[in-house]
């Protein structure tokens, strides 16, 4: 708690509660990891990710033949680019720092407000912006400040349930995208972006926030909106990982590699076309997800 309290599922909003916040979902992968005897230890999956490296490396210098220049070149950038990915997570990682320490000043002045009875809850603060928390004090009603944050509540559960097209061509003519539909073939094969090889048959858990850690059990397969990095904990475990949106630079993609787990992202409509408790086999070479006919009898 101490190392990743501070992160989050959808961190970048600082109205999301932190991991510290809710430590019976860490306890609950931690637990789950120790119990588990298929769990991959820290060691194996350093051990299988060198040798992935060490394998791709040789067929790069296989295309590159002879040419020492640009086997020069491109020893000179994957240097950069390996420490520039590892960099970018560890930035992303103290960022998160701060965020939560906005958190909770924001909580603690949402707190005073409500013992004041201009708010209803202490979460209602995130509801105002800058201006109106300055402003909140001495300027207005009780009543106004409650009308206001009840609206913009209501609006948020709106726009929540809103589904909107991967790409739009022209602002009156949304289009999907590739893949927006699924991808499906005869009804039981799914295809998307692979991001991180490999090849891995599960049952599919749909996780869609972090109360819903606990369902996920060593090997199973995790369906979800995208790969979040405040998702690194269960990742652990996770034997593969199927996402609606991502790509292959995004720090979900990245973390994902860095563990070692099969993921296919751009899948659309994975959290509806794959019901929990499925068994699925993903080829995240391929970028195609199988359903396992047996599973559904």
């Amino acid at each position: 708690l101490e190392d990743f309290g501070h992160r989050a599922l959808g961190e970048s909003d600082v109205m999301t509660p932190r991991m510290a916040e809710q430590p019976e979902n860490l306890l609950t992968v931690i637990r789950a990891r120790m119990m588990s005897p298929e769990a991959a230890r820290s060691a194996d999956i350093h051990a299988r990710q060198a040798q992935v490296r060490r394998t791709a490396l040789a067929e790069i210098t296989r295309r590159l033949g002879g040419r020492w220049d640009r086997r020069l070149v491109f020893a000179w950038w994957y240097r950069r680019l390996a420490r520039f990915f590892a960099l970018r997570e560890a930035n992303r990682h103290h960022l998160m720092y701060y965020s939560a320490a906005v958190w909770n000043l924001l909580l603690r002045l949402g707190e005073l407000l409500t013992a004041q009875s201009l708010l209803d809850t202490r979460e209602d603060i995130f509801f105002l912006t800058l201006e109106e928390r300055t402003e909140l004090p001495s300027g207005g009603t009780a009543g106004h400040w409650r009308d206001t944050v009840r609206a913009r509540r209501a609006a948020r559960a709106r726009q929540a349930g809103l589904s909107v097209p991967d790409t739009i061509h022209d602002w009156n003519d949304p289009s999907r995208g590739p893949g927006q539909d699924g991808n499906e073939e005869d009804g039981r094969v799914l295809r998307g972006l692979p991001v991180s090889a490999g090849k891995v048959t599960g049952v599919a858990r749909v996780i869609a926030s972090v109360e819903q850690w606990g369902r996920l059990a060593p090997g199973d397969i995790l369906v979800t909106p995208v790969i979040d990095p405040g998702m690194a904990p269960i990742l652990a475990i996770a034997g593969g990982v199927i996402a609606e949106m991502g790509g292959s630079l995004s720090h979900g993609a990245i973390i994902a590699r860095e563990y070692g787990v099969p993921a296919v992202v751009n899948v659309g409509r994975a959290m509806t076309r794959l019901p929990d408790g499925t068994r699925v086999s993903v080829d995240a070479d391929a970028g195609e997800i199988w359903l396992d006919a047996a599973a559904d009898s």
